[in-house]
């Protein structure tokens, strides 16, 4: 199978992790199937140049005919490829480009598979430090990890599934050395035959949240618009907006953001006149916990259930959000462990 092999920099932070991997490829490396490599550093300091030279070093020694590639130069790589070598290229080209999306996009043009090799294998339904007992999951759809990587802290970046789906990129996440696939969790498109019969498959976590409140709106002053242009001039990302008429005719419109955006627009709103004659208030100290699954869309009772397990832990929540396959909530930081754990168990995941 035709692959692109992409190692976080957990995976290959040592000379004996790199020499292991090096053996391994080898060891799988079949004839008339490619295989090329994207490092990535340890920590995320880098771009992966080090490893990536090192891993070409370790795979010559194993007689793998490898070739290192700068700068992830995709015509390098494919005349690596058509030449039957191992190509081998670090994955941070730049701020905008992290080792996974690097990955996907070598495996786009390549028209090939791509593996994530990464401490911890397959990807779990929720981070284990909110709750240990978050279950592997063996299939999970491209809507479902942007869903979770945009709503949260997630394993993979969200630019490179969008990617994945774009170009019919297939993924799997799977540990280092590990030769069964199938306990890895592959990211591809929703099939009947592949995808979980689930309603939920993933819970993520977003800290240090703040949640602002605009009151006394009047209608059709065009008021909001010009609140809103000051958030787009702070390029501040608002989330989980909603809006409650008054019986005066007004209108209140809550948002939340992250901390340091809630900062900066505390920092321009004094005194700006498109906040003439309205009420702010914010609420501090948030997390927001957000339930996924493509099932969503077709099974009934998940938003009840999703209520029922607050209520039974009395979880008190403050803005709620949802789309096709996710609802989101925000509640009180102290509170996010249990909501997660709560939650993860009522929905056996």
């Amino acid at each position: 199978m035709n692959t692109v092999m992409k190692f976080s920099g957990a995976v290959i932070d040592s000379p004996e992790k790199i020499r292991k991997i090096a053996e391994d490829i080898a060891e799988r490396k079949i004839p008339d199937y490619g295989l090329a490599a994207v490092t990535s550093s340890p920590g995320g300091v880098g771009t992966g140049t080090e490893q990536a030279e090192a891993l070409t070093e370790e795979l010559i020694k194993c007689s793998v005919d490898a070739v290192f590639v700068k700068d992830g130069d995709i015509n390098a790589i494919k005349s690596a490829v058509q030449s039957g070598k191992v190509p081998v290229s670090p994955g941070a080209l730049d701020k905008d480009v992290d080792p996974d999306t690097t990955a996907v996009i070598v495996a786009a043009h390549l028209r090939w598979d791509c593996e994530f090799v990464r401490e911890g294998g397959a990807i779990r339904s929720a981070d284990p430090v909110y709750y240990p007992d978050a279950a592997e999951r063996r299939f999970l759809t491209y809507d479902e990890v942007m869903e979770l990587s945009n709503l949260g802290d997630w394993v993979v970046e969200g630019k490179a599934i969008e990617i994945a789906k774009r170009n019919h990129v297939r993924i799997l996440a799977i540990g280092p050395l590990e030769k069964d696939r199938r306990k890895g969790t592959f990211i591809m498109n929703n099939t009947n035959l592949l995808v979980d019969n689930t309603p939920v498959t993933g819970i993520s976590v977003k800290e240090d949240i703040e949640v602002f409140t605009f009151k006394g709106i009047k209608e059709n002053t065009g008021a909001a618009a010009k609140c809103f242009a000051l958030l787009d001039d702070l390029k501040i990302n608002v989330d989980m907006i909603s809006q409650q008429v008054d019986d005066d005719g007004s209108c209140s419109i809550s948002f939340s953001c992250t901390k340091d955006q809630g900062g900066k627009l505390e920092d321009n709103m004094s005194g700006n006149p498109a906040f003439s004659g309205i009420t702010v208030e914010s609420r501090k100290g948030l997390s927001m916990i957000s339930l996924v699954g493509a099932g969503m869309a077709s099974y009934v009772g998940v938003a009840a259930k999703f209520f029922k397990v607050l209520d039974e832990e009395n979880i008190k929540f403050y803005n709620i959000s949802t789309s096709e396959i996710s609802i989101q909530i925000t509640v009180a930081s102290e509170d996010k462990g249990n909501a997660v754990i709560s939650l993860g168990r009522a929905f056996g995941i």
